[in-house]
């Protein structure tokens, strides 16, 4: 998560500190499978929500991209 050059207020700051700390104790899957259950409610309501999929390779993409950094 550390980016060469970045700068980042106060609330950016804390936001990456709360995924950096579930990293490290091993609940960012947990927690990221929870926000993108939230997210997909958010952005289909329930009567359309069968008509919304939520992307089933967003773990693999999302490991690729934090290794590689």
């Amino acid at each position: 998560m550390l980016v060469d050059g970045a700068r980042w207020g106060l609330p950016g700051a804390e936001a990456v500190l709360k995924l950096q700390a579930l990293d490290d104790n091993g609940g960012l899957d947990e927690y990221w499978d929870f926000h993108l259950a939230r997210e997909h409610q958010r952005l289909c309501p329930a009567s359309s929500q069968a008509e919304c999929e939520i992307n089933p390779d967003h773990r693999k993409s999302r490991r690729m991209n934090r290794s590689s950094s």
